[in-house]
């Protein structure tokens, strides 16, 4: 059992694939904390104090069960699990775009969505992914994302550790040579930033607007 759980946690805490039932239950997991077709959900909802102090509270004692009856709980974790096993296809197909600068530990990828981070970890190589989002035909432009590897933020005993680079430099430079437009390089301070974001072209909302992107036209 201590296997499994290792692998759902890695799958939660560090976007790994580590296996199927790892990924899966922590899809569930994920599922039981915000799915509207939650069975816990209106406990949760109603719970007056932290909702991860419920969360642990509740879920902890139903592991070994969730473990047993993950397929009756498909519902809550089918769709995004799809989701994921589709990009990692793409990947092996070489539909997603990628290059591996060994000497920088930086992976490019390239593609018209954002791949699965799950898909992400699994098949590239570098410390930093590069992540290039081709939205010319939609939105006349690319997104960019650099990102650490999605371990970086924790240290471990079996990983080797993977030291932050400042970033505000490039984005000053970056800057300089973009020229006025909507939106702007940052190395931190935008709404949607994670634990290993380094480096995006966003506004400060972290996009999903036209400034999330830099036009071509």
């Amino acid at each position: 059992m201590a296997g499994r759980l290792i692998a759902a946690a890695e799958a939660g805490d560090f976007s790994s694939f580590s296996s199927e039932e790892g990924v899966q239950m922590n899809l569930l997991i994920e599922g039981l904390a915000s799915s509207g077709e939650s069975p816990i959900l209106s406990q949760l909802s109603a719970y007056p104090g932290p909702k991860e102090a419920f969360l642990y509270k509740t879920l902890m004692p139903m592991l070994p069960d969730l473990f047993r009856r993950k397929d009756e709980y498909r519902p809550l974790w089918r769709e995004s699990y799809d989701s994921i096993v589709q990009s990692m296809e793409l990947f092996e197909k070489g539909i997603i775009g990628v290059e591996e600068h060994e000497q920088e530990g930086l992976s490019v990828i390239i593609d018209e969505q954002r791949p699965a981070r799950q898909a992400i970890d699994h098949h590239c190589q570098g410390n930093l992914f590069l992540v290039i989002e081709d939205r010319e035909r939609e939105e006349g432009g690319f997104g960019y994302e650099l990102e650490y590897r999605y371990y970086a933020w924790a240290e471990t005993v079996t990983r080797p550790p993977i030291p932050p680079i400042p970033m505000e430099p490039l984005a000053e430079h970056l800057n300089r040579h973009e020229g006025l437009r909507e939106g702007k390089w940052m190395a931190g301070g935008y709404a949607a930033q994670s634990m290993t974001s380094a480096l995006k072209y966003t506004d400060e909302t972290g996009g999903g607007t036209s400034a999330g992107f830099i036009p071509t036209r």
